[in-house]
């Protein structure tokens, strides 16, 4: 995602799109990247809102340790 200036100095996001054009093992791979990044994910969530249903608060830096 791209910051780009407009007029009056204000500022709009701007992204782009890229079409890969991968192999079926390279497919494949991008899959398995993508759900073990997506069960990080859920499992750093869990334990956030496991933390805030006691009362407590845990962000990225306690999280990370």
């Amino acid at each position: 995602m791209l910051i780009a200036p407009v007029e009056g100095g204000v500022f709009m996001l701007s992204g782009r799109r890229y079409l890969l054009d991968l192999s079926p093992e390279q497919e494949e791979m991008c899959e398995e990247f993508g759900a073990i990044c997506r069960s990080v994910w859920n499992t750093a969530l869990e334990q956030r809102r496991e933390y805030r249903r006691r009362g407590a608060w845990m962000n990225y830096v306690p999280q990370c340790a």
